[in-house]
């Protein structure tokens, strides 16, 4: 075939083409894209169960009572010679404790013997103590000392009592376990008796960490003394301080 034949059957050939594929294009009709939102599943909100709180106890204290209160509810023998009042952390009790006397002399100072007792006043009605210890070596007695000396938030109850012109002891009673208690020497001269000291005693905070120790002295003119820390559940004896 001649070159220029072939040339021109090319270009007719690119034109039919052409044409051809803008008439298919003009068939085709664009189709808008339709968009369907997803719609999410209603929340289904579940009752949340409600607590009612239950009313915290309130303790009202009793009012201060005096000895007087107590009297009928003691041995007919009995003499107030000294009382206080203390509430022990956290056990919803107002405890008066009161110093009996039993057997008075005449001059009035000296009694047979002494005892605690320990009266639950802040119940509507009391009658009989909650709580006595016995004879105690005492025959003479002060006042008594409502304070913590051991740091355990709950107060003890301090009783200084003299046996006569030299002797001298101190009976701690303990209220944080809920019931009343000695609170006893461990080791050293008193080791598991009542009581500390039989020549005199006193609280001084030797180790300057906030607590007193209990020094109790003991021997002719309290030339020895014990001297006991509390180790968080008891009076454990540490040293003897000798007076020279």
């Amino acid at each position: 075939m001649n070159p220029d034949h072939r040339t021109a059957h090319a270009i007719i050939l690119m034109i039919a083409l052409v044409s051809l594929l803008s008439s298919s294009c003009s068939r085709f009709t664009a189709t808008p894209t339709t968009t369907t939102a997803t719609t999410a599943p209603p929340t289904t909100i579940r009752p949340v169960g409600t607590h009612t709180p239950q009313a915290v106890p309130t303790f009202t204290p009793s009012p201060a009572i005096d000895a007087s209160a107590l009297t009928p509810h003691l041995p007919a023998d009995a003499t107030v010679i000294a009382m206080d009042q203390v509430r022990p952390a956290n056990q919803g009790q107002q405890l008066a404790v009161a110093l009996l006397g039993y057997g008075r002399s005449s001059d009035g100072l000296e009694y047979d013997h002494i005892e605690l007792a320990v009266f639950d006043v802040g119940r509507s009605t009391f009658s009989s103590p909650i709580w006595t210890s016995g004879p105690t070596l005492g025959h003479r007695a002060g006042a008594l000392q409502v304070r913590d000396i051991n740091g355990d938030g709950v107060a003890e109850v301090l009783s200084l009592q003299s046996t006569g012109a030299s002797g001298e002891m101190l009976y701690v009673l303990g209220l944080a376990s809920g019931t009343p208690r000695w609170l006893k020497p461990s080791g050293g001269k008193f080791d598991g008796l009542d009581y500390f000291g039989e020549a005199g005693v006193r609280l001084e905070d030797l180790d300057h960490d906030g607590l007193p120790e209990i020094l109790a002295s003991y021997g002719p003119a309290a030339t020895n003394t014990d001297v006991y820390r509390w180790d968080g559940s008891r009076y454990v004896f540490g040293i003897t301080l000798l007076d020279k």
